[in-house]
């Protein structure tokens, strides 16, 4: 692995964590108002905000890191990033189910590439592979349920939670590899 492709997959993964971060604290207010519509106002409704510039610092650290992705990525992953944006806004003006719909739909598109991402992690950590992919998972099958009852989004935070230790695993991994070498 090149050090610029290492670098890139240190910005990116690094990027997704912190995402991961500010995903589980919108969740723990929605938990705790017991109410989809928190996500779109006050400090939640920054969060979201955020979310959109921190994907899009990791869809750059990605494109330079991702072989088994780079296409889904290069693809896919604006159409996410829009989605959420959309969302948002949707949100902001009211339309809370639209809007967590097309937030619904942005991330089956992170699930998506996520797939892929898979087997870039892989290289890196197998164990952290496993879990990222198995918290994107449980992450966005928990969406709808929390549609329909909103104490469900607990199922989101575990498995954002999951993904969050996955990533974590990877990034270790990334930052103890040197130029050329191949972790077990």
């Amino acid at each position: 692995m090149t050090d610029r492709r290492k670098a890139r997959g240190v910005i990116a993964t690094t990027a997704s964590i912190v995402a991961s971060i500010l995903i589980v604290l919108v969740l723990f207010d929605i938990c705790r108002s017991n109410t989809i519509s928190a996500a779109f106002h006050g400090w939640p409704l920054w969060v979201l905000w955020s979310l959109i510039l921190v994907g899009i610092i990791a869809y750059y650290g990605y494109l330079g890191y991702a072989r088994h992705a780079y296409r889904e990525m290069k693809l896919l992953s604006p159409i996410a990033l829009l989605l959420g944006a959309a969302g948002t806004v949707a949100g902001m003006k009211g339309y809370v189910e639209a809007g967590g719909a097309l937030i619904f739909l942005a991330y089956i598109i992170e699930m998506i590439v996520g797939r892929k991402l898979y087997y870039d992690y892989r290289e890196e950590s197998e164990a952290g592979a496993v879990l990222f992919i198995l918290g994107v998972t449980l992450f966005v099958v928990s969406l709808p349920l929390a549609l329909v009852r909103v104490k469900l989004v607990i199922l989101g935070i575990i498995g954002d939670i999951v993904k969050l230790e996955g990533l974590i695993l990877v990034l270790a991994a990334l930052l103890r590899r040197r130029t050329g070498e191949r972790l077990a």
